[in-house]
């Protein structure tokens, strides 16, 4: 069988873009990196996070609204513990949760726990606000 000209340039350059897109890099160059969640647990990671990924990031001081106001992470949302099972951080659960709160008490791993528990993707557990090593908001 003998094709056409054209008909076979047709079907040679389907091939290569066949071809081109198997081999392509699959990251777009203009796609920006997503924070890691084992960074996101340490002051430097979440600090560098704060920098570089600031609206990417939901951080969660699940300590009551009187500690809130007295110092708070910066970008800092208070919803005590006791919310959590109704008032949400975000609708998007792929969202990059960062909770923290009181020192020496377990309840940023129970909110940790209760986020995950609602469908949350991303969770990451600071622990204590006393691990945070720069200027707390007031």
């Amino acid at each position: 069988m003998i094709l056409k000209p054209s008909l076979f340039l047709i079907q040679f350059a389907v091939l290569i873009a066949t071809i081109a897109a198997q081999t392509a890099p699959t990251v777009s160059p203009t796609a920006t990196p997503t924070p890691s969640a084992s960074d996101l647990s340490t002051p430097l990671g979440l600090s560098g996070a704060l920098k570089s990924f600031p609206d990417e990031l939901i951080i969660v001081d699940v300590r009551s609204e009187n500690a809130f106001w007295q110092g708070h992470l910066p970008q800092a949302v208070n919803i005590p513990l006791g919310f959590l099972w109704y008032q949400h951080p975000s609708r998007n659960l792929d969202s990059f949760i960062v909770v923290y709160g009181q020192p020496a008490s377990s309840d940023s791993r129970k909110a940790a726990e209760i986020l995950r528990l609602q469908g949350y993707h991303h969770v990451i557990n600071f622990g204590s606000i006393s691990k945070w090593n720069g200027p707390l908001q007031k």
